[in-house]
């Protein structure tokens, strides 16, 4: 169970059939109308307004926002500008992930949670931001980086790699995702000590890392066209609420991002896209944003493209998709001479809790003999797809 605040929470109720779970619901209190407070205001207004109601994310938020507005707005981000958003939304990924495995994971332990490493990547996250934006709000539509040094970027990164090194890995990212890729789980896992490790050992060890298994359903492209019609249509707002593509209801997960990896890849083969995978693919995950910003910073030309469509679909009109920890978001504007006249947000929450997505697909026969043990398996589930919001589990 998760705590709610002003974001809403979900509810996920758990009806028993015998001994397994025989049905799902899934219900929303989520605000998804909360955009429209921003019709009526100017780009810099909602870019002020945005981190004060979506703490989760915030930075994805931002950029999303960015994009769409420098698309409505006809405005040209230099790609020195767009790189380093990027690489502030890395950085944020980063700490999402890691703030689940030393909170969440170590609670699912029963262990303490150790907070220093992510005091210690919060400091560093701040001081990357201020060297390359200064004091300026990097997703305000036109802004443009300072002049930092690559040098001062790389050490802020280095010492990123080796907090992650001493908090997670054991050695740097890099090194350890070749590790990984060569076969070396079991060892990296059996060795150590770190909540990470002691978690994705447990479910191996008790045979439950093909829980919730259920069969992939993995979001690709969503064509741009197509969201927009989505997105204009008279049903926009059931579309957000609970959204489905040509019928399907895929995920947007870490773990659907990185399947095809081969250190992932082996898990699946073992555990199908139970929970150890979907864990393990989180934590793969930091190593390979951690490893990108530091050769993206070392090699900008070789820096990936990760948003979807820059050029706007009409005049006035902008629509951005940007990957975040959590999943594929999206951001839709359209301007009414300079204000915004409407403006939409679909988060991967509404994609991965859909009353037919990934979660309930997961729980949907599940062992459900005992209620505690019901209990403790769910909220595995659910941390491992990760809400962005609070949730509560209700069993009949």
């Amino acid at each position: 169970m998760a705590a709610s605040g002003v974001e809403g929470a979900l509810l996920i109720e758990l009806r028993r059939s015998g001994d397994k779970v025989g049905s799902v619901t899934i219900s929303s209190s989520r605000p998804l109308q909360l955009p429209r407070l921003f019709v009526g205001k100017g780009a810099a207004e909602v870019c002020g307004m945005l981190p004060l109601l979506y703490s989760v994310c915030g930075l994805a938020q931002g950029y999303a926002a960015a994009l769409a507005f420098e698309q409505a707005l006809a405005i040209d981000p230099s790609p020195q500008t767009d790189r380093l958003r990027r690489s502030l939304i890395a950085f944020e990924s980063i700490r999402e992930h890691l703030w689940r495995i030393e909170i969440d994971w170590a609670r699912a332990l029963g262990l303490e949670a150790d907070r220093l490493p992510l005091s210690r990547l919060l400091a560093l996250m701040a001081r990357f931001r201020a060297t390359l934006f200064g004091e300026q709000d990097p997703f305000f539509p036109g802004a443009s980086p300072t002049h930092a040094s690559r040098s001062t970027m790389l050490e802020i990164v280095t010492e990123l790699e080796s907090l992650l090194a001493g908090a997670l890995f054991g050695c740097s990212p890099a090194v350890w995702l070749q590790r990984m890729d060569g076969g070396g789980f079991s060892g990296w896992i059996e060795k150590g000590q770190r909540p990470a490790q002691l978690l994705l050992r447990q479910l191996r060890h008790d045979g439950e890392g093909r829980l919730g298994a259920a069969g992939v359903e993995a979001m690709g492209d969503l064509d741009r066209d197509l969201l927009h019609l989505r997105l204009t249509a008279p049903d926009a707002d059931e579309f957000i609420a609970r959204p489905d593509w040509l019928g399907r209801v895929p995920e947007t997960t870490a773990y659907s991002r990185r399947m095809q990896l081969p250190a992932v890849a082996q898990l699946t083969a073992e555990h199908g896209d139970g929970v150890l995978p979907r864990l393990f693919a989180r934590v793969v995950e930091i190593a390979l944003l951690s490893s990108e910003l530091h050769s993206g910073i070392a090699d900008p030309e070789r820096s990936s493209e990760e948003t979807f469509g820059r050029n706007g679909l009409a005049p006035g009109v902008g629509l951005a998709q940007v990957e975040t920890a959590r999943g594929r978001l999206v951001h839709r504007v359209e301007l009414a001479g300079e204000r915004v006249g409407r403006y939409q947000i679909l988060a991967p929450t509404e994609w991965n809790f859909h009353p037919r997505g990934v979660l309930a697909r997961a729980l949907l026969g599940m062992p459900a003999a005992s209620e505690a043990e019901l209990r403790r398996r769910a909220d595995l589930l659910i941390n491992a797809i990760d809400p962005c919001v609070g949730y509560r589990v209700v069993v009949n």
